[in-house]
């Protein structure tokens, strides 16, 4: 009874696949174990949809491969594999399964873990088998430890450092983006910036427009005199520009200003901190030293 079932579902299948299949099959079926002819049975109804819906090309009769040749004439046969497209149908058939599945994939992801239940990691009442806790031994104390931290000496220097530039035309016209520091590019550019502090236009920079706030008219020219050199000489960086001491920046002195300042960098790093420029005495003073 099975086999003749399994042999009327052979011819079900279309004509071209059972000329070429169902012979195959058939002793397929008659080698096979009574316990597995179920499941030949259940491959051919499989078979059976799958040539009449995806596989066109065996609804159709075969074309001859070759041709008839005079056996004289020796002729390279070679075998074609034809192009396979599916029906427009099994296309749209295709597409609104996939559809239906991914809408549904969505539908069941939006609805999924709101009932489930949150895991909770510890327990809700004490039992035998759990060490005792004593809430005295974890219960928080004040602090008794107290940390201090050394001020940054830099972050001192610059504290330092603000009130002393702010107090120097000098250091206010060389230091340009304001960072309390002189840039390699700064002191290059130290006789441009002196130049403008030149404001009675005499070709030099005098005490008095370095910062020395004195009247003339009240002390005598000798002491006047001995007063400019001191001012200059007690800050560093006029002290530099003045090479001469003689208590101004001449013209010579201004166009010379850049090499003057560069020997005031004690760590050749080409830059002039506040530290290099600030009198040593003051730093003194201020705990700095």
């Amino acid at each position: 009874m099975l086999r003749w079932l399994y042999i009327q579902l052979i011819w079900l299948h279309p004509a071209p696949f059972r000329w070429r299949f169902g012979d195959d099959m058939l002793d397929d079926f008659d080698r096979s174990p009574n316990r597995a002819k179920l499941r030949y049975l259940a491959d051919a109804v499989a078979s059976l949809a799958r040539q009449w819906l995806l596989r066109p090309e065996f609804r159709h009769p075969e074309a001859l491969a070759a041709t008839a040749v005079p056996e004289t004439v020796a002729v390279p046969l070679f075998q074609t594999i034809e192009s396979y497209k599916p029906r427009p149908a099994a296309l749209l058939h295709g597409g609104l399964l996939a559809i239906l599945l991914i809408l549904s994939a969505m539908i069941l992801i939006g609805k999924g873990g709101g009932g489930a239940r949150p895991f909770l990691i510890g327990a809700h009442f004490s039992r035998p088998s759990l060490l005792p806790i004593d809430r005295n031994s974890v219960a928080g104390s004040g602090l008794n430890t107290t940390v201090k931290v050394r001020p940054d000496p830099f972050e001192a220097w610059l504290k330092f450092a603000r009130p002393y530039f702010a107090s120097m035309p000098v250091l206010r016209a060389l230091d340009t983006d304001h960072d309390l520091a002189l840039s390699p590019w700064e002191i290059g550019n130290a006789p441009a910036a002196l130049r403008k502090l030149d404001t009675n236009h005499e070709g030099k920079v005098t005490a008095e427009e370095c910062g020395l706030h004195i009247d003339p008219d009240s002390v005598s020219p000798a002491i006047l005199a001995q007063l400019r050199r001191q001012f200059m000489s007690y800050h560093p960086v006029l002290a530099a520009l003045d090479a001469d001491h003689d208590g101004e920046i001449s013209a010579w002195e201004i166009d010379h200003a850049a090499a003057a300042l560069k020997k005031l960098d004690r760590n050749h790093d080409s830059y002039l901190t506040a530290d290099e420029l600030i009198p040593f005495e003051m730093a003194v003073r201020a705990g700095l030293r």
